[in-house]
């Protein structure tokens, strides 16, 4: 739970903006354009022991994955405003809260830091992308 924490923490460094929302729930991921990204400024490697910590304490379990092999991906897709900012997250439905919960946080500390870019759709439209987490 300290790893988990740790990791949440390190996400939201910047903190994150009150008038975004995250939700949980599920799409068909395929049919949204990609969403386009600068180079990830997010600790890849602390959120991957985070997972670790998740599957080793049973917060979290999935078919063929151990806390000592793994390969997750977690779909999500965010919502431009007018101004160009992310205003929603949608965090695939994985079945574990905790997995949910870092992803969002993750997702909201990259579009803080200005990582995504809004495409050409305007504003409203959805974009997708995916969080991998592994270890081998």
């Amino acid at each position: 739970m300290k790893a988990y924490l740790a990791a949440i923490a390190l996400v939201l460094a910047g903190g994150t903006a009150s008038a975004q929302s995250v939700e949980v729930g599920t799409a068909r991921w395929d049919r949204f354009p990609a969403l386009q990204a600068k180079p990830s400024r997010l600790d890849h490697a602390a959120l991957a022991t985070t997972v670790e910590a998740l599957l080793k304490n049973k917060q979290c379990t999935f078919a063929h994955q151990s806390a000592r092999r793994f390969d997750i991906s977690v779909p999500y897709a965010v919502q431009f405003d007018d101004g160009g900012k992310v205003s929603r997250v949608l965090v695939a439905n994985m079945g574990c809260t905790p997995l949910e919960t870092l992803v969002g946080h993750a997702v909201l500390a990259q579009a803080d830091a200005g990582d995504f870019l809004p495409g050409s759709g305007g504003a409203g439209r959805w974009y997708a992308g995916s969080l991998n987490f592994n270890l081998q």
